[in-house]
């Protein structure tokens, strides 16, 4: 069979396929998917109004797309809400979102924004790889029916493809690097890349911003109608001007990783004042002989602070030299040890430069004189010691130690003044007594020792419940005194204590403190004749202690605990003052 009645039998299969294809595909015309969020309303208080405006943008759409229910659309856009941690789902990053969720081929979103019976229409159709177009209408006298119309008019703006354009209107495709938001007339239209109706009959002036970047500004003086104007834009980085210290100065910079250099490839260095882009930077200054300073930082204003860098020096090398009788000798900078010869009668040692250093090596009780010696940053300076003198044993640490605490003391006059409890828990005749008394304070080291005397009682507790034994002579509540083992009731009418107190205290300015124990003996004059009460018991003091040249003046505060006893119980609380010298 020829070739050409092959290829003319092909062709008809394809036309009568094809043509079988077509017949069963009328009727079912495929339509994009879209997500219709619910119209915003401002200004509209007419719930039936909004009702209708919002079914009708519905109708409208329905005819050329294929809408999500609103099931899909309120749980897209919880899930949008969650992923962008916002309450709100207004913004074109909540509405790209909820579109990718629902894998839909548009998203419109409709507001209503009314003053009177002058209402503003806008619309927005946001397309899958981030496009934006917005449309915005006017309805003058506004009615039910003119806003229906003019939804109309916004919709088929909106439709894709060729934008249909209202009389007296432009389009501005607007795009940038990178993505900025956009205002026209001072009205926030979205971000980049975005397509917008405008009208021709005045200047039209657009704002781009971005974080970190200048602002671009453009005025349209004369636009035609049904102009499509397309405007790209390479938004500029902001500067900031950073001065740059280092010491010691003249520290070749390293900024984000690249070293500086001018315009003439050499390389530039502390100081300079730089013009850096807005954002975060990283630089390092180096400088030989010293170790590398690194700062990090970020500039988002016009004049940054001043960023000053201390370059660290390279430690110095210190050879010491000793005889050989010395070579097991340990060195000594500054009086702190740095390591041992080794059993070498020379030695490099690794020291800190730039500072002046007192070397002196020593060997048992043998000490070479001391060199002071100065060391560039990593440079190196040698040291002879020629000539070692024997001195006397010093004491042992473990003696030192052990002395340590004795070394110095002090004399003064302390006066203590304190409260005692007496009775026992079960009565209500409980009583606190308060003592004064004086006397000297002798310290050694640590130690302290404090003999006080005083006497008389100084003031009287009473409890409130105390007038219940009024009617029992034997338990009579009406003077000073204690309940006595038998029961009966014994009034005190005078009384003289005395005080050995031992304490190891904190020395010097400031505050301190002491623990100790105390022994107090109380003689009481009763009308049961006179009585003695003894109470022993741990003994615990803070304080604050003056000193100036060799006196000193301390505050304290004592509490101290008690065992019981026929006269004190539980506890005693009392404060004191001492004055005195010291000696070393």
């Amino acid at each position: 069979m020829p070739r050409s009645v092959n290829c003319h039998l092909a062709l008809l299969l394809c036309l009568l396929v094809a043509g079988e294809w077509f017949s069963l595909a009328q009727g079912q015309v495929l339509k994009p998917e879209v997500l219709v969020l619910p119209v915003k309303f401002a200004g509209v208080g007419d719930a039936n109004a909004r009702e209708i405006l919002q079914q009708y943008v519905l109708t409208e759409l329905s005819g050329s797309y294929e809408l999500k229910s609103e099931r899909e659309v309120a749980a897209a856009r919880e899930r949008a809400v969650d992923k962008l941690a916002s309450s709100d789902c207004t913004e074109e990053a909540c509405l790209k979102v909820m579109g990718e969720l629902l894998d839909v081929d548009y998203t419109f979103a409709v507001s209503v924004t009314a003053s009177g019976d002058f209402w503003d229409l806008t619309g927005v159709r946001l397309e899958p790889l981030g496009r934006t177009v917005r449309k915005n209408v006017s309805c003058e006298r506004c009615t039910l029916p003119k806003a229906k119309a003019r939804l109309t008019e916004l919709l088929l703006g909106l439709r894709p493809g060729a934008v249909g354009l209202g009389k007296g209107e432009a389009v501005l495709i607007i795009e940038s690097e990178p993505s900025g938001q956009v205002f026209v007339q001072g009205r926030p239209q979205g971000s980049t890349p975005i397509e917008v109706t405008v009208p021709t009959r005045d200047p039209v002036d657009i704002l781009i911003v971005a974080e970190g970047y200048t602002d671009f500004a453009k005025v349209y003086d004369a636009l035609r109608p049904g102009e499509r104007i397309h405007e790209t834009v390479r938004l500029v980085r902001k500067r900031g001007r950073v001065g740059l210290a280092s010491q010691p100065s003249g520290a070749n910079i390293r900024l984000d990783g690249e070293l500086l250099r001018d315009e003439s490839g050499n390389l530039q260095t502390t100081p300079l004042e730089l013009r850096l882009e807005y954002g975060e930077h990283t630089v390092i200054v180096s400088q030989e002989h010293y170790e590398n300073a690194r700062r990090a930082f970020t500039v988002e204003k016009p004049d940054h602070r001043k960023i000053e860098l201390t370059l660290k020096p390279l430690p110095g090398r210190l050879v010491v030299r000793v005889p050989s009788k010395y070579r097991n000798a340990r060195v000594l900078v500054d009086g702190s040890d740095i390591g041992g010869m080794s059993g070498e009668i020379a030695k490099t040692f690794e020291v800190e430069a730039e500072t002046r250093l007192r070397v002196q090596a020593r060997q048992g009780n043998a000490n070479s004189e001391t060199e002071t010696v100065w060391l560039e940053a990593d440079g190196s300076q040698t040291v002879s010691f020629e000539n070692f003198t024997e001195m006397t044993p010093p004491r042992s640490r473990a003696s030192e130690k052990e002395l340590e605490w004795l070394e110095g003391g002090s004399f003064g006059l302390g006066t203590d003044y304190f409260s005692l409890r007496s009775g026992r828990s079960s009565s209500t005749c409980d009583r606190s007594l308060s003592f004064s008394l004086a006397g000297p304070e002798i310290a050694i080291g640590h130690l302290q020792l404090q003999v006080l005397n005083g006497t008389g009682l100084v003031k009287v507790g009473r409890s409130s419940s105390s007038s219940s034994y009024s009617s029992s002579s034997s338990t009579s509540c009406t003077g000073l005194g204690y309940t006595s083992s038998s029961g009966s009731w014994v009034e005190i009418t005078g009384s003289n204590a005395s005080v050995l107190r031992v304490l190891y205290s904190s020395l010097g300015e400031g505050w301190g403190g002491s623990l100790g124990y105390e022994s107090v003996t109380f003689n009481f004059d009763t009308t049961d004749g006179t009585k003695t009460a003894k109470l022993r018991h741990p003994l615990l003091n803070g304080f604050y202690r003056w000193e100036g040249s060799d006196m000193y003046l301390n505050l304290k505060l004592r509490v101290s605990f008690s065992y019981g006893s026929e006269i004190g119980k539980e506890y005693s609380v009392g404060f004191g003052a001492g004055l005195g010298v010291r000696w070393n």
